[in-house]
């Protein structure tokens, strides 16, 4: 990376300070942001202060209909409900609530809080998980309207911690970590719920009421085990197991659930309702050059390759799509079993102090020889102001005498993307967080977030990211990770996910305090341009100890095609799909704008204008290949397309204008129903077109959206363009708005 080139002396100057005014106050807010390239454009244009301080503020759901966001506050134990319509990314706005729901409102007691909230895609309710008080009892599903008014409660298992709605619309899933009491008496398996809500999404307030919903409890008994899975901990093995974070495919058929503690994902697949496998996920050795991290708190910035192996143990995860692939992002943050009656997490010293013996074996460490590390802890490896701080696990690194041949420390301080099918690694960001925050933050690297000061979590798990979330932006995905103790967001194109490339780091913490504005990124939301008040992307980061929530307009350059000149009659409407990932040009780097436009790609393309949901359901066509299948589906099942029969789709064949025009004019129905009023097209070759296909012409000219050619004809057999086929969807779009 260019940008990480400079000396230390250099770094400060290489970062960028955006200020914008505040709308209440009229104060200066700066905000920090390092970049490789400029790609992005970002700035920050509201923020939300719970008053609560710390646990104000950490897991947000914004709802696309309403503009509503729903945030936990667990210092309240309460949702507040925040709008978002009024956001103006040219202004700086303080938000207030518009109300806050807390549990005694509601006549839910003996409650441990709210750890989680979801919306639901198209119902008027939310979802908030809420564990009970002691956190080792059976937890509760609490829906509510969108207004914050009670519908029901959904018993499931013990301390759900993440809920997630299914992009069908048709599941809840929770997952219930099942966390152990602080003297382990208790120690309840943890386990996914699996609530079908399809039947509920129409029904009226009174009627869900009355509803006798229902979860099934889906536990880890007899899943099979790839990998090393970390079991050796204190509890039998579905005791051990802890479901973290839940992320579903675009189909809703598998969840993928990250069991933090024990450094691995479950994959769950939805039509079964079991578990499939639970997959290790591996070790990062930090040995490598790549891998390099700053493992001690002696005050100086020292990022070093080092006989050490970090275990991943993501918290969130995000899944994502290129092509009909699937991929999973996770924040690599780290988490140790701390309890009252028993701890895993030791420092090196204490490991040695306890009379452990500790002696480091190089098979475990490519970047090393033997005789390197051996005179490594000759040299002092394991002092106080070298490496002995660092904590570690007790439970991982020893062979069969009991000796410690490795050591294994919490976290990979960075964010991975994995093959969705086969959970392989396809990209780590190795050293890069704590290079790029030591570039940007010389003098408060590794600070914590409540807590200023240089090398403060070096020997613990750095920059600690947490949160992560996947957004497209100009034609270009990019995954936004925050950093839990650096504070602020680290930005990465992913569009090709085994080569992502780091963007930008910008954060809007002040660093003059230990807490002032917004520190600790507990969860983070992207709200596609589609779905933006602003109709621009924006980026929603809760901070959990500053109680606050920071809201980011981020403006990317959409692609230019050499083959499209700002002179060409469609450019705009291609440039405006581009932004709005809906199209894409070729590899390279044309668009094409004369080519024929088949079924299945115009298919493709409607999906993604429409944000048309998945499904699980599959066409009944014989002869449309994987790539596009999901589209086809989605759309089939969306009542929006038909085949040539019953059997072919027939998905390489040019798509016509008048099959064109039934295609568009039907998912222009399916969002927003049947044109009142429809006026005649005077098309000379009117005659031509089918009956069928003569009102949704005549509909589509009464919305502007096809007015024929210059001739005066429709041309209803003739094949459309690349560039056409951009106009009709960019008109399409401006009449939906």
């Amino acid at each position: 990376m260019k940008g990480l080139k400079a000396s230390l002396a250099l770094f400060t100057a290489a970062s960028a300070f955006i200020s914008s005014a505040s709308l209440v106050q009229g104060e200066e807010r700066e905000l920090t942001v390092d970049r490789e390239d400029d790609a992005l454009q970002i700035k920050k244009i509201a923020s939300y202060d719970s008053g609560s301080g710390e646990g104000g503020t950490e897991i947000l759901a914004y709802d696309i209909h309403t503009k509503k966001a729903f945030v936990t506050n667990s210092t309240k134990k309460s949702i507040d409900i925040v709008d978002f319509s009024t956001l103006n990314k040219n202004e700086v706005l303080s938000l207030k609530p518009s109300a806050s729901i807390s549990l005694k409102q509601l006549g839910i007691e003996n409650a441990d809080g709210i750890t989680s909230v979801a919306t639901h895609p198209k119902a008027n309710f939310i979802a908030a998980a809420v564990p009970s008080s002691p956190k080792q009892e059976n937890g509760y599903i609490v829906l509510l309207d969108k207004e914050g008014n009670f519908l029901t409660k959904i018993e499931v298992g013990a301390l759900p911690d993440n809920i997630v709605f299914t992009p069908d619309g048709e599941t809840l899933l929770t997952a219930n970590e099942g966390e152990p009491s602080s003297d382990y008496k208790q120690n309840p398996k943890g386990s996914v719920s699996i609530i079908n809500i399809k039947e509920i999404s129409n029904l009226k307030k009174e009627e869900i009421r009355k509803a006798n919903i229902k979860a099934i409890n889906i536990s880890f008994q007899d899943v099979p085990i790839r990998g090393d899975v970390r079991k050796n901990s204190k509890g039998t093995l579905m005791e051990q197991l802890e479901p973290e974070y839940i992320a579903v495919d675009a189909k809703s058929e598998y969840a993928y659930v990250s069991l933090q503690e024990n450094n691995a994902i479950a994959k769950l697949n939805l039509k079964t309702q079991k578990f499939d496998e639970i997959v290790g996920l591996g070790v990062k050795d930090h040995s490598l050059k790549e891998n390099a991290l700053d493992g001690m708190n002696n005050g100086k910035i020292n990022i070093e390759p080092l006989p050490v192996l970090g275990m991943y143990q993501p918290d969130a995860l995000d899944y994502f799509q290129k092509g009909n692939k699937g991929y999973i992002v996770t924040p690599n943050e780290g988490d140790a079993r701390d309890y009252e009656a028993y701890g895993e997490e030791k420092t090196i010293k204490e490991l040695l102090n306890s009379g452990e013996k500790i002696e480091l074996n190089a098979k475990h460490y490519k970047g090393f020889t033997q005789k390197e590390i051996n005179q490594m802890v000759q040299n002092g490896l394991f002092n106080e102001k070298e490496l002995g701080d660092l904590k570690v696990s007790i439970e991982e690194g020893k062979n069969k005498d009991g000796v410690y041949e490795s050591l294994y420390s919490f976290g990979g301080r960075s964010f991975s993307i994995w093959d969705a099918e086969t959970l392989e690694k396809v990209y780590d960001s190795g050293s890069q967080f704590e290079d790029i925050t030591a570039k940007v933050y010389p003098e408060t690297f590794n600070s914590s977030n409540d807590k200023v000061k240089l090398d403060n979590r070096s020997d613990d798990k750095g920059p600690e990211p947490e949160a992560a979330e996947v957004g497209k932006i100009g034609g270009q995905t990019y995954a936004f990770i925050g950093l839990e103790r650096m504070g602020g967001v680290m930005v990465y194109n992913i569009s090709n996910p085994a080569e992502a490339h780091y963007t930008t780091y910008f954060s809007s913490r002040d660093m003059s305090e230990d807490v002032k504005e917004d520190s600790a990124p507990e969860g983070i939301t992207f709200i596609d341009q589609k779905d933006s008040p602003t109709k621009t992307p924006l980026l929603i980061v809760s901070n959990e100890v500053s109680g606050t929530v920071a809201l980011y307009d981020i403006e990317g350059k959409a692609k230019e095609f050499k083959d499209v000149p700002k002179t060409h009659w469609a450019y705009t409407y291609i440039q405006e799909l581009v932004e709005k990932g809906i199209v894409d040009g070729k590899d390279d780097g044309t668009f094409s704008p004369q080519e024929e436009v088949t079924r299945a790609q115009f298919a493709k393309i409607v999906k993604r204008a429409l944000n048309i949901p998945s499904v699980s359901h599959t066409a009944p066509f014989k002869d449309v290949p994987e790539w596009v299948s999901d589209d086809v589906n989605a759309l089939y099942e969306a009542g929006i397309i038909q085949g040539k029969t019953k059997e072919i789709f027939a998905p390489e064949q040019s798509i016509t204008r008048q099959q064109m025009a039934l295609m568009i004019m039907r998912a222009y129905e399916w969002k927003k129903g049947k044109l009142s009023h429809i006026k005649q097209a005077p098309f000379k070759d009117r005659g031509m077109i089918s009956a069928e296909a003569q009102e949704k012409v005549d509909a589509l000219y009464t919305l502007g959206v096809m007015s024929g050619k210059n001739s005066g004809n429709f041309s209803p057999y003739e094949s459309s363009s690349r560039a056409q086929a951009a106009k009709v969807l960019s008109k399409l779009l401006s009449s939906l708005e």
